[in-house]
């Protein structure tokens, strides 16, 4: 079976570890540390299945426009990670589908995983 593809966009470089250790052999990584890098990514990867965002990446800089532009092609779930639920609900405005704080990313990448693959009969 194919892994899925998921893009994670988040400034900090220790939480994107853990995210890689935790879910390693479950899906491949894409690590984006600025709003630059995830446009990059996200416009050389067209077989992306899921996209989580920070509210600010790096710190001090929205990512609402980012979600706003990637939304336009990506119809795929996006989560807002953040621990600031203010910064989750504007993700959610600007087209994430889903929120929930950073520590909990891994077991909503899962979830939203195996639902998709409920959907599709395995």
């Amino acid at each position: 079976m194919m892994q899925a593809k998921v893009l994670i966009i988040e400034d900090d470089k220790i939480i994107q570890s853990a995210f890689a250790a935790i879910l390693r052999g479950k899906v491949i990584i894409l690590s984006a540390f600025t709003i630059e890098q995830a446009e990059e990514l996200f416009e050389s990867n067209p077989d992306i299945h899921i996209i989580a965002v920070d509210g600010e990446v790096p710190r001090g800089t929205p990512t609402i426009s980012l979600v706003v532009k990637i939304r336009k092609t990506f119809t795929g779930p996006m989560i807002a990670i953040s621990n600031h639920p203010d910064n989750r609900a504007k993700l959610l405005r600007a087209g994430c589908d889903y929120e929930t704080a950073k520590e909990l990313l891994p077991s909503m990448l899962r979830e939203i995983l195996s639902s998709q693959a409920m959907q599709k009969g395995g």
